[in-house]
């Protein structure tokens, strides 16, 4: 097992201003990208102007 990658990976971001979670988690997202050099999708926040739905997780 021994350098072996994990394949799923699920972390929540709890915060009390809900607004700031997707852009903490974007965040935590490209550093860990960038540390462990994965590639991890990072979720979209949806542009308020041109999409009033939700926005893609996945």
């Amino acid at each position: 097992m021994a350098g072996r990658r994990p394949e799923k990976a699920i972390f929540f971001v709890h915060q009390n201003v809900e607004l700031s979670s997707p852009l903490l988690s974007a965040y935590f997202i490209e550093k860990l990208n960038k540390a462990l050099d994965l590639d991890l999708h990072i979720p979209q926040m949806p542009d308020s102007n041109k999409d009033k739905g939700q926005g893609r997780l996945f």
